[in-house]
């Protein structure tokens, strides 16, 4: 169709006049805007960027209707609205799936007169710049009658038909959306080499831009390899002057530095064991020289305006807390792949549970950010009955059962061959096994070598290798499970027990990133009977998980992903579950985090390395809940009388057992800790300033239901209306330890006891662990409903 131009309408093909030329002038000129296009695309918005950017300049209100219809519109171009662009637009999301949604119009609201484009341009590059679309213009002062049956129509769509798009919904719909091929075609032309925030990341960004406007000061960004979260580190920091980012391996430092510089042009500088420099706009520091105390002591705490922890699981090590527990930033990011508390090891906490973004295996499989696996779970008859009760064998007791195993390497070996493969990695348990698997491997015709520090062959060396297919298999001990992008490998090999979940899920991210070709990753997993062989279970959910008594759900499983696990495992694993009573997987784990930190454990420390499993089936046996009377199981354990009328065991079984919907009691039962010693008797002002410093930390405010800045407006006097009226009130009704005297709410305890340290000590755990237990379900709950 040629373009022609009449006194009441023009009409538009890309061919002579793109839909970007005309739409150009009208959002120029335009004095409101309201939009209807069935999906909305990321590309549209970097295409039509000048524009907006202008409308927001102009402060220009925009109405814009979309719709989720055949999952088509993109996460990541609502994100980018919500996060550029969200105080001009307003967006509502057509609300009916059970039919098409197809209207694409735009309506320009000028000073005298208004204007409609209607056709079938949607909001991405191809339908503004380079597709076969048609298009009309019409003005309401030329054509009153046509303009008002397609304005009208919109009006009624806004607001009968829609809804809101809140923060949840947009949760909802990325965390469900699954890339479509309707959606690479509509896409075309989409990639860039600009150094800019793409896909996810522009989620990230305006989630974490939110989570510091609402006051938090730490957040953790748990995201499944590849979507570039040191980039997306980068980009966060821009706002920020002086930053520190901190890593474990050098390699992660290096590409960092690279990653920085790109996105804000600034000046670098190592802090490790070769250069110890802190004048860079960003360092880069080694955790293992950085977390040294003779280095901390001499560097200002609040040097640093933003700091990025990377691979933060690690978070727990004594070298990383010594750094997080230093430094006094404006904000903590934390960046993992892996926080499972599977491992026995909590990172939620040291980031108050304020999660701002995740996006999971499954979530980013379903939208080709990872490419889908197919997991083999094959049946290893070695025997590890010696080591079956340790939650991790060390590697000299992986090596008595697979050094010079032949029958085990000729069943790898059948496996491998099994498989097309032209490029795997092998995870070995140390470098005599890896010597040995690459050996037998030579032996058997495929091309293979090993590669660890202080190893013949380099790591750069070894990589070029299998890129360019001069061999099939690279071995290795530990050094491809983190913080390393080998995109082209499409198998990878479990040679070694995987007890824990971070190491499992690292090795199984090394296969999962995307690369030209690749369709999927085939992961070959050889297992025995050794404590947590069931991993792949719990981390990969099938169906096949409910024989053996897990709670799966098979709609969770990632969209093209295979799961085979060999019946005799199956067997294996009911057998393991069966053994052990729920007691005694308590008196076990008490006893291993005993060993762990070296002293009896606090609540906190249970709480903190206790089996996810095992803490949650704790939980819910009121009978067999330790924390509910801690003190009387460690005298239990300890072989020490208990004294049920000891005022002290007494007064903190009852902080563990009060009821708790809310965490009001403990932010005022720490009111009354003054250091070591616990006061008779509050003040009004006592209670609202620990009220306060309660629920000024991080995003703790949510719990008192109201908005961040409904929260910093609340005066004392409404803040103590309602620590009278609901945790005072709850507090004195339960028991006798608490009453109003004078003007203050005093404590029913003897001098001596309250002047005992242990008291003090004992109702700080408390405190500090059921609020965190109540924040980590509450975290859960949401992260449920999601």
């Amino acid at each position: 169709m040629a373009e022609f131009d009449s006194k009441k309408a023009l009409a538009i093909d890309n061919r002579n006049r793109t839909m970007k030329d005309c739409l150009d002038r009208s959002f120029e000129q335009a004095k409101s805007i309201d939009m209807v296009v069935s999906f909305l695309m990321d590309s549209g918005i970097k295409t039509m960027r000048e524009v907006l950017d202008d409308l927001k300049a102009r402060k220009v209100k925009v109405r814009l209707l979309t719709s989720t219809y055949l999952n088509i519109t993109s996460p990541t171009a609502l994100y980018r609205i919500k996060k550029e662009y969200d105080d001009v637009f307003e967006i509502r999301i057509f609300n009916d799936s059970s039919i098409s949604f197809h209207p694409k119009a735009y309506f320009f609201h000028h000073e005298d007169d208004d204007e409609v484009y209607v056709g079938s341009s949607n909001f991405s590059r191809s339908a503004l710049e380079s597709g076969v679309e048609w298009n009309v213009r019409l003005h309401r002062s030329e054509d009153q009658k046509a303009y008002s049956i397609f304005f009208e129509d919109f009006e009624y769509l806004w607001s009968e038909r829609s809804i809101p798009l809140t923060e949840k919904l947009l949760k909802k719909y990325a965390n469900e959306w699954k890339k479509v091929v309707r959606v690479a075609s509509v896409e075309q032309g989409e990639a860039s080499t600009a150094i800019e925030p793409r896909g996810v990341q522009i989620e990230a960004l305006y989630e974490l831009n939110k989570t510091r406007q609402e006051g938090a000061k730490r957040g953790l960004v748990h995201a499944a390899t590849g979507i570039g979260k040191t980039y997306l580190a980068a980009f966060d920091s821009v706002p920020f002057k002086k930053v520190l980012f901190v890593a474990h391996r050098k390699e992660i430092l290096e590409q960092a530095k690279q990653a920085f510089e790109n996105v804000r042009h600034c000046s670098t500088s190592f802090f490790n064991a070769d250069e110890k420099s802190l004048s860079g706009s960003v360092v880069l520091a080694s955790v293992q020289t950085l977390g040294k105390p003779e280095f901390l002591k001499d560097i200002d705490p609040s040097l640093f305006d933003y700091i990025v922890v990377d691979e933060f699981h690690h978070a727990v090590n004594s070298m990383y807390l010594n750094i997080i527990e230093h430094f006094k930033p404006k904000f903590l990011l934390g960046l993992t792949a892996t926080p499972e508390r599977m491992d026995g090891r909590s990172i939620y906490a040291l980031c108050d549970y304020n999660v701002p973004y995740e996006i999971d295996l499954r979530t980013a499989i379903n939208r080709e950010i990872l490419v889908p696996f197919h997991y083999y779970g094959i049946y290893d008859d070695s025997d590890f009955s010696n080591y079956k009760y340790k939650s991790v064998m060390s590697t000299a007791d992986i090596d008595q059962v697979v050094l010079n195993n032949k029958k085990r390497t000729t069943l790898i070996l059948e496996h491998y061959n099994k498989y097309i493969s032209k490029k795997a990695l092998g995870f070995c348990s140390s470098k005599e096994h890896a010597r040995q698997m690459a050996e037998a491997f030579n032996l058997a015709g495929v091309p293979s070598v090993v590669v660890y520090s202080g190893s013949d062959e380099g790591r750069e060396e070894a990589l070029e290798k299998l890129r360019s297919g001069k061999i099939k298999v690279l071995f290795s001990v530990d050094m491809f499970n983190e913080g390393m992008d080998i995109k082209e490998v499409d198998m990878v090999l479990f040679l070694r027990p995987t007890q824990s979940s971070t190491v499992f899920l690292q090795q199984l991210g090394r296969g999962l990133r995307t690369a030209p070709n690749k369709q999927f990753v085939t992961v070959l997993d050889f297992i025995g009977n050794y404590k947590n062989s069931d991993l792949a279970l719990k981390l990969l959910p099938t169906n096949t998980g409910r024989d053996i008594g897990f709670p799966i759900d098979s709609t969770i499983f990632p969209e093209d992903c295979v799961m085979d696990i060999d019946l005799r495992l199956i067997d294996l694993f009911k057998t393991m579950h069966r053994n052990v009573s729920l007691s005694e997987r308590i008196d076990q784990e008490y006893t291993r985090i005993k060993d762990l930190v070296g002293h009896i454990p606090s609540r906190m420390d249970l709480f903190t390395y206790m089996d996810e499993e095992t803490y949650l089936l704790m939980v819910k046996n009121t009978k067999l809940n330790i924390m509910r009377d801690y003190e009387g199981y460690i005298q239990q354990r300890e072989g020490k009388k208990i004294e049920d009328e000891y005022s002290i065991h007494r007064f903190i079984k009852m902080c563990e057992q009060t009821s708790m919907s809310k965490t009001y009691k403990m932010a005022v039962l720490s009111a009354f800790i003054d250091g070591e010693h616990l006061k008779e008797k509050v003040s009004e002002t006592d209670l609202v300033e620990a009220w306060k410093d309660f629920y000024g930390k991080g995003t703790f405010w949510k719990d008192l239901d109201m908005s961040y800045e409904e929260y910093l407006k609340t005066s004392d006097r409404k803040f103590l209306s309602k620590i009278k009226a609901m945790p005072c009130k709850f507090l004195m009704s339960k028991n006798d330890y608490f009453y109003w005297e004078n003007g203050y709410f005093c404590l029913n305890l003897k001098k001596e006891d309250r002047e005992d340290p242990r008291i003090a000590q004992a109702l700080k755990d408390v405190i500090v662990y059921r609020t965190y237990d109540y924040i980590k379900r509450r975290y859960d709950e949401e992260k449920s409903i999601e």
